[in-house]
């Protein structure tokens, strides 16, 4: 088991069920962490206007009413220290996210043990916000040479990868 500071409040933002709930369950069971989930990224826009909303967003990307990168520029936008993890079926969605501005990527399908590390990761690196640091994750089935070579995850800016972990195939980028 593991947990995140008492305080960290977490939303699930995903349009299929039944993922959604075991995202639920799976954070619930293994961090100890209050975890509010929305369909779509307009329902969790309308959560994230409150002041005591969640302080980590795990959003997917393909969603209708309003997709999770249209959530992440809104919220990045008016609310730029919420923590974004966005997920994906299409590890090409990484450098998108990363783009617009989202603090970590996985791409699905996922293990809850990556799920778990990459979140404590960007739960930590809120913490010590000096390292800003972007976490990625891609499956464990893809070739990690070709999925995500450097100039993939260039943005424009300089980054460098400082850990590659490929047991678990997380990503930690600076």
């Amino acid at each position: 088991m593991y947990s995140l500071s008492p305080a960290m409040k977490i939303a699930v933002v995903d349009d299929d069920d039944l993922f959604r709930n075991i995202l639920e369950k799976w954070l619930d069971y293994h961090l100890h962490s209050e975890v509010v989930t929305f369909s779509n990224g307009r329902s969790a826009w309308l959560h994230l206007q409150k002041p005591d909303s969640a302080d980590l967003v795990i959003s997917d990307i393909d969603m209708p009413v309003m997709d999770g990168i249209s959530l992440l520029d809104r919220a990045k936008q008016r609310f730029p220290q919420k923590l974004f993890l966005m997920i994906s079926g299409d590890p090409y969605n990484a450098r998108l996210s990363i783009d617009h501005g989202a603090d970590g990527f996985m791409g699905k399908p996922f293990s809850v043990s990556r799920l778990v590390k990459t979140v404590q990761e960007l739960a930590g690196s809120q913490e010590n916000e000096s390292a800003q640091q972007c976490a990625c994750s891609v499956p464990a089935t893809s070739t990690r040479a070709n999925r995500f070579p450097s100039s993939h995850l260039h943005d424009g800016d300089r980054i460098s990868i400082y850990r590659l972990d490929f047991h678990t195939g997380v990503l930690i980028l600076r």
